[in-house]
Order: C-alpha cells, then sequence, then structure tokens
C-alpha cells in the first residue's frame, strides 16, 4: 500500500505543470532587431531552475503593454535572460536531431543552451523522454519506470556545421 501512495504521489508531482518565474531578457529576431521584453520562464517545482526541455520549443514573453507573446525557433535567431546560474543563451539551430514536442511532428528548427561560446559552440539539447538507468529485472515498479533526462551535446564548427558529439550522458 505504500508504494502505491508513494507512486501516486510520484506521479502527482511529474504531472503538475511547472511553475514560471518572470526575468528580462532580449531576443533578437532573425532580421536582426532586438527586443528587450520580459520572458515568463518555466522553472523545476523543487529546483526552480530553468526547465530547458520546455524552453527548447518556445518561450512566452511580455511586450511593454504586457500582452503575451509565444516566441519560437523559427522567430528568433536567439534568446537570452539571466538565470541564478548566470545568463542563459538559447539559439534557434536547424534540429538535427529530429525532435518533435509531445506528439506533434519533428521543427525544422529547435532553441538549442549554449554552453559554450567561441569559434566552435557547444549546445546542449535535453530529453526527459527517455529512460535512463532503468532495471527492467528489479521487482519494484518505480525503479523499472523510473523516467531519465538525457542531455545531448551538440558541437556547431567555426563553418557552422552541426555534430552530434554524445546521446547517452545522464543529467
Amino acid at each position: 500500500m505504500n508504494r502505491t501512495i508513494i507512486l501516486a504521489v510520484f506521479v502527482i508531482l511529474s504531472t503538475i505543470s511547472s511553475f514560471a518565474a518572470k526575468k528580462k531578457g532580449y531576443f533578437i529576431r532573425n532580421t536582426g532587431d532586438t527586443c528587450q521584453v520580459t520572458f515568463r520562464i518555466p522553472v523545476g517545482l523543487f529546483a526552480k531552475a530553468p526547465t530547458y526541455e520546455q524552453l527548447q520549443w518556445n518561450v512566452t514573453y511580455f511586450d511593454d503593454h504586457k500582452q503575451p507573446h509565444t516566441l519560437k525557433p523559427g522567430d528568433a535567431k536567439e534568446y537570452c535572460f539571466e538565470a541564478k546560474s548566470g545568463e542563459v543563451r538559447m539559439f534557434s539551430i536547424k534540429n538535427i536531431l529530429h525532435a518533435f514536442n509531445q506528439g506533434s511532428e519533428p521543427a525544422e528548427f529547435i532553441f538549442l543552451h549554449l554552453v559554450e561560446d567561441g569559434k566552435q559552440r557547444v549546445f546542449n539539447y535535453y530529453d526527459y523522454s527517455g529512460y535512463i538507468n532503468d532495471n527492467n529485472n528489479s521487482p519494484d515498479p518505480v525503479l523499472r519506470t523510473a523516467p531519465g533526462s538525457i542531455e545531448i551535446v551538440i558541437l556547431q564548427k567555426e563553418n557552422g556545421e552541426l555534430v552530434i558529439m554524445n546521446t547517452d550522458r545522464s543529467l
């Protein structure tokens, strides 16, 4: 009975939509114009860190009249905001992973988190749909089906070419 209650609480907490924080930042349109805005950044329930899995597909921002708008990867080259961990920069990059969001078709572009800037850039793609380090032999159903987070590292060479560096790195 206790396992059922623990599993139910885990499922409920997992399905609660994430909380959000308002953060000042900017985005750069495809035309090169920079827009100063306030973003609604989804954050985790406990960690209060940005939920990158969601930020890869779109982000909500508010204009000068406090009207909400959705920014998608095809709409901008980049967006940026300040988090506790420092500046977060998300770039619109060709979707070489053929990733898709919640049952939709793979998008042409996706926002990727810039983790290292320079002549060669390093980006992270975050996927929460996979199951990492699961133990199919375990008698505990939670251990058999515990969700894992995958971090895929993508290198952008000087010539713009994108290369997937790994697909199995656990967070």
